[in-house]
């Protein structure tokens, strides 16, 4: 109990919608004890349905796809032995009535493990088990069924599974009796060992009596899931129970005597394995509500099938982008090797720069295709896998290395032959013409205004009339990206 040095070793008392229940916290885990009167209902019935419908809701609320783990339901040996058959159908009828409810109300199947507790108010419990260690007594008395039959309880009812297994018990206890007298030396205790057996057997046709009326099935509802039964004892108070001498005693109509009460001994008899080992590690038998988890599977049916879609998809467009791409790439390739051929044969027979111009132009649209005009490439050929800024920024600097290697060259020329023709009494044509040239051999010079003014200037004397206007603009912006470049 790990809140034990803050809250101490008892309970924790509920508040709100748990203030009728006690709240008991483990390593393992949480155990919350209802209220008695939450099965039965039988004071203020609708104040009790209405508190436990409520605490029903909570639970629902705060766990909405497992509520809880299984169901404890606790029969007192006392209350046992001393109901009569009409107060114990009327009991079963309450439990059972519970039992559907949690099922119906938290939309799931919860196991139902029966412990009979008290048991050492049968007389004889005590002195017959006195000789157990601890370790023995953290041990199982009980049984167990196995999942298909504990859930799926006929109308022939469970007296039959029932009677078969606590037969077993009774062989057990049967079976260590002469072991356990040959021990005892007291002659008290050596006769309450001895009837023990018989008070244990006295226990089952009543108990075999409730279990039945609670989970036996019916073809129109599926009754309540029993895991199975175990005989337990937390502490040792109260008058022992004689059953046995109490029928006799009865029977010829003498005075039944009162046993002495049990002094408690702290100690525990059949609980711990039965919970740590038994009840615990069946945390998740208990299915999930039914109706959450289809919604949960169709959410997950849909995010899984549309997360299928969009991977198809985007693996179909980048497939798509992929080919569109590889194609792209060699339409640009097949331009490379005779534009170099161009470019190569350009310095010998080149005659002016209107030649010029038109194939460094086609250097630098080298990257454009029809399909890819201006760098407006279609959606399918980006998607991340668009090549086009790459070669179009290697189109760029090979423009730039043209630029340098083949225009430059002619401009230089050009501007040597007009210092070489110059004419004498024309100082001013021949001052504007040495001072370009300079700008293009000595970057300190260099002013890219009045180098582009005089070469325009120039390419409107010498060049001829005729030629179309768009010539004349590509032959300009040619000398604008190469004068943009800086001083050669």
């Amino acid at each position: 109990f790990p809140l034990a040095d803050k809250f101490g070793p008892g309970a924790i008392r509920g508040v709100g919608g748990t203030r009728n229940c006690d709240w008991w916290f483990t390593d393992e885990a949480v155990l919350i004890d209802t209220a008695g009167r939450y099965t039965t209902q039988d004071s203020h019935q609708s104040e009790d349905k209405s508190a436990w419908e409520g605490f029903l809701a909570l639970l629902k609320k705060s766990r909405p796809r497992r509520p809880l783990n299984g169901v404890f339901l606790t029969v007192s040996v006392a209350d046992l032995l001393s109901q009569g058959a009409e107060a114990r159908t009327t009991l079963a009828a309450s439990i059972r009535a519970r039992l559907l409810e949690l099922d119906a109300k938290l939309t799931t199947r919860l196991p139902v493990y029966v412990l009979v507790t008290k048991s050492d108010l049968l007389y004889g419990f005590t002195d017959y088990f006195a000789d157990l260690g601890k370790e023995q007594r953290a041990q199982v008395f009980g049984f167990t069924l196995p999942p298909e039959e504990g859930a799926q309880v006929d109308e022939k009812g469970l007296a039959i599974a029932f009677n078969r297994e606590f037969a077993l018990l009774h062989d057990r206890v049967n079976d260590g009796l002469i072991s356990r007298m040959q021990h005892e030396t007291d002659g008290t205790r050596r006769a309450a060992i001895f009837g023990f057996p018989a008070q244990f057997g006295s226990v089952g046709p009543l108990l075999s009596d409730l279990l039945d009326q609670i989970f036996t099935g019916s073809r129109f509802a599926q009754p309540p899931w029993v895991r199975g039964v175990y005989f337990t004892s937390g502490t040792q108070e109260g008058s022992p129970i004689d059953r046995v001498m109490g029928s006799l005693a009865r029977s010829f109509g003498l005075e039944r005597a009162m046993l002495a009460p049990q002094k408690s001994s702290g100690r525990s008899y059949f609980l711990t394995t039965l919970l740590r080992d038994v009840v615990f590690p069946e945390q998740r038998l208990a299915g999930a509500d039914v109706k959450l988890e289809r919604r949960r599977h169709a959410l997950r049916l849909a995010a899984v099938s549309a997360m299928t879609l969009v991977t198809l998809g985007l693996v179909a467009s980048w497939g798509y982008s992929t080919w569109q791409n590889l194609n792209y790439l060699k339409a640009v390739e097949a331009k490379v090797d005779p534009l170099k051929q161009t470019l190569t044969a350009l310095p010998a027979r080149v005659q002016n720069l209107v030649q010029v111009a038109p194939v460094l132009q086609s250097l630098r649209d080298i990257w454009k295709t029809p399909e890819n005009r201006e760098g407006d490439a279609p959606l399918s050929m980006t998607l991340g896998l668009y090549q086009g800024d790459k070669l179009d920024a290697a189109a760029m600097l090979a423009h730039q290395r043209a630029l340098n290697d083949v225009f430059l060259p002619q401009l230089a020329k050009r501007l040597e032959d007009q210092l070489r023709t110059a004419q004498k009494d024309n100082l001013e044509y021949s001052y504007e013409a040495l001072k370009s040239y300079l700008m293009l051999h000595q970057p300190e010079h260099f002013d890219a205004e009045a180098l582009k003014a005089w070469i325009t200037l120039d390419w409107a004397r010498s060049l001829d009339r005729g030629i179309p206007e768009d010539q004349r603009k590509l032959l300009e912006d040619q000398l604008d990206v190469l004068i943009a470049q800086g001083p050669p």
